[in-house]
Formats: C-alpha cells, structure tokens, sequence
C-alpha cells in the first residue's frame, strides 16, 4: 500500500520550514484544494495560493515535537502535531492541529485541517460516501 507518501509529506515539512518553495511547489498538484476547519480558517486553491499561504504562515506556526503520520489507504494521511501559533489579539496558543492529506498523481491534491481527529475522520467519512 506505501506509494511513499509518508515521506512526501514529511518532504513538504522540511521544505516549508527551510522556505524552500521549489521543492514544495514539486510535491503539490498544480490544483490543489487546502481547506482550514479551524478558527480563522478558509479555503484556497491553487498552486500559487498555495505557495502563497504557505509563505504567509512562515514564521508564525511552530511545531512543538514530531509530526505523527499515519497512512488510512492508499492515497490518504492523516498527520498530528502540536504547534504553537499567534493569537489575533498578541500572544501565542499551543494546540494539536490534524491535516487530512489526499494525493492525486503522487502529489498532495487537498489538504484539509481540523482541531480533533474526530473531525477528520469525519470529514473523511462525509466524502468517502456515496
């Protein structure tokens, strides 16, 4: 089942961190969908909104500890971890943040990111259905 995207997404990891968006825009798909149920969040589309966002973000979203990945099937992840991020009003929030990962053609296709893996798998539920 391994298509090697574990590694792919730990790929995109290390290159946001490092601001290295040649090899993030090599590992998304031209039509990508990010979706943020989060607080705050909202939906982009698009390479370029894409790099755009995550250039944005830079900077301002910390990891605290490893992310944990887990493959669900063959073409989706679902990865954790505790970040801290600013608040609007100043200040920082520690929080665990879940990413609903799709690939299409070996490249990220949508992600999508939630507060509880009870909601991600939800969501995942919802568009699996017929």
């Amino acid at each position: 089942m391994d298509r090697g995207h574990v590694q792919k997404q730990q790929r995109m990891v290390d290159a946001w961190s490092a601001g290295d968006y040649e090899a993030v825009r090599a590992l998304v798909h031209p039509d990508c969908v990010v979706e943020s149920r989060v607080p705050g969040g909202r939906t982009i589309v698009g390479w370029e909104c894409v790099i755009e966002q995550l250039e944005s973000m830079r900077g301002t979203l910390w990891a605290i500890g490893p992310m944990k990945v887990q493959e669900l099937d063959e073409d989706t992840l679902l990865s954790h971890a505790t970040v801290r991020m600013p608040l609007e009003n100043g200040g920082h929030s520690v929080t665990s943040i879940y990413w609903l990962t799709t690939y299409r053609e070996g490249k990220i296709a949508r992600t999508q990111a939630f507060r509880s893996e009870a909601d991600a798998l939800a969501a995942r539920s919802r568009s699996a259905a017929p």
